[in-house]
Formats: structure tokens, C-alpha cells, sequence
């Protein structure tokens, strides 16, 4: 398992959460969960919901470029806003806008 401080392309606990991800909680050991404090953290931080994520993982299992660059994507417009609704409105909207590949728009 990567370390908590391992980073991919810049985004910290990213290497760590995604095999986390993959796995079933019977295949994780007893030491590690998916949805602990870390990855609630990087969740918050990304605006990410867990069950948005499973959904990525799952969809794109084994492509984890494919996860990094929508993290990445996430990112950016967490920090830069983008579209029609900024991130902060979303957030308080409760929506969870994802980009076109991954389908259309969760609610939380």
C-alpha cells in the first residue's frame, strides 16, 4: 500500500486511495477502510463524493490515468470555479457535477 504522503502528479493521498478503492473491505486489511478520515479529507478537499469515486474506480478499473486526469479536472475546478455553477454553489446545492465520461450529474 502507498504511503499517506505519496502523490500523484501533485495530488497527495491519491496513490494510496485508489487501490483502496479497488479492493472489497473482505479484500482490505483489518488496518485500512475506504471512506476513513484520509480519504473523507481528500474528498472534502477535491469535492468528490465516496460514492462518486467507487463509481470512477469501478468504471475504470484498469486505467488509472483515467482516474488521475478526472481528479486533476476536479481539481482545477475546484480551485479555478468553471461552468455555469461555481464549485461553492454546488457544494451548497448538494450537486456533484461530474464531467461528460462519467455520466450525468449525482446528487448527494
Amino acid at each position: 500500500m502507498p504511503a499517506k504522503t505519496d502523490a500523484i502528479k501533485g495530488i497527495a493521498w491519491l496513490p494510496r486511495l485508489i487501490p483502496k478503492t479497488k479492493r472489497t473491505p473482505r479484500e482490505l486489511p483489518s488496518s485500512l477502510m475506504y471512506s476513513c478520515g484520509g480519504d473523507r479529507a481528500f474528498f472534502q478537499e477535491h469535492n468528490i463524493h465516496p460514492a462518486e469515486f467507487l463509481s470512477l474506480v469501478w468504471r475504470n478499473e484498469n486505467n488509472d490515468a483515467a482516474i488521475v486526469d478526472w481528479v486533476l479536472h476536479r481539481r482545477r475546478e475546484v480551485i479555478f470555479g468553471g461552468g455555469a455553477i461555481s464549485p461553492a454553489d454546488r457544494k451548497s446545492a448538494g450537486l456533484i457535477v461530474p464531467p461528460p465520461w462519467l455520466g450525468a450529474p449525482f446528487q448527494r
